[in-house]
């Protein structure tokens, strides 16, 4: 989940989230995502995206929204 870390430092430097928080929710969000897509033996890129916008939602929900929908933002 190296390449949503990349996207998230992103879109948190975009929405002006400080580094520091950013960091923290990032590395919380995916880590929790992991540890519930753990027991799954197929993961498709839509499974990895709700669950880590639904942990990022507990952290920054304009950062969620902007996740959830970056592939469909034009």
């Amino acid at each position: 989940m190296k390449d949503e870390a990349k996207i998230l430092k992103i879109h948190c430097k975009a929405l002006g989230i400080p580094s520091g928080s950013a960091e923290i929710f990032i590395k919380k969000s995916i880590t929790a995502a992991e540890k519930s897509l753990k027991n799954r033996k197929i993961i498709t890129k839509n499974d990895r995206v709700r669950t880590i916008t639904k942990e990022l939602k507990k952290y920054n929900k304009d950062l969620a929204y902007v996740y959830e929908n970056y592939n469909k933002i034009i």
